[in-house]
């Protein structure tokens, strides 16, 4: 899968660059005979158009708890994705709790390079995402709730695999469409 993002920041004198900006990504698959979510996304939809939007927030928790309660409904992880998370986050450098995010369905992903400057990113900047299942029938539009620390600049490309696993595991357990988390 090839990744491009772009930004848009309004440059106005009384909000910020990160008030007023607006990250677009772009993403192709790079083999389009294979079954990803691009190219099922494309063949769903009858070509290219706007998967997903994401929401920055400041507290990914309280803005999942609110959603839930509103009625709506995330992907699941898939079951192995908070195990393997163990072996390579260091709670005590982010200060998380695992069981939060696993009780939560809260994706984490940290940033060893900022691919863009060509920089090290500050050693704690990561981000927690979420995705809702599909809002409409056919594959394709959703949401995604974002958090991101420390100057964290990444699109969670981390975590596009345990998005397509999520999304297959919940398909598979659903006769082909894709199962909804509960909103409890």
């Amino acid at each position: 899968m090839r990744l491009k993002a772009l930004s848009y920041a309004s440059k106005k004198s009384d909000v910020t660059d990160a008030e007023a900006s607006c990250k677009f990504v772009i993403v192709e698959p790079l083999d389009q005979s294979t079954s990803n979510q691009v190219t099922r996304f494309l063949k769903a939809n009858s070509g290219p158009g706007i998967q997903h939007i994401g929401l920055a927030v400041n507290d990914i928790f309280d803005a999942v708890r609110v959603c839930r309660a509103g009625g709506a409904r995330f992907l699941d992880p898939p079951k192995a994705y908070y195990d393997e998370l163990s072996k390579l986050v260091s709670t005590k450098q982010t200060h998380l709790d695992l069981e939060t995010l696993r009780s939560s369905g809260v994706l984490f992903d940290s940033e060893v390079l900022d691919h863009n400057n060509l920089r090290n990113p500050h050693e704690d900047a990561y981000l927690l995402q979420i995705f809702t299942a599909p809002l409409f029938e056919k594959d394709g539009f959703f949401m995604e709730i974002i958090e991101r620390h420390a100057g964290a600049s990444g699109f969670g490309a981390g975590n596009i695999t345990a998005l397509w696993r999520a999304v297959e595991s919940a398909r598979s357990e659903n006769n082909g469409r894709v199962m909804k988390r509960s909103a409890s």
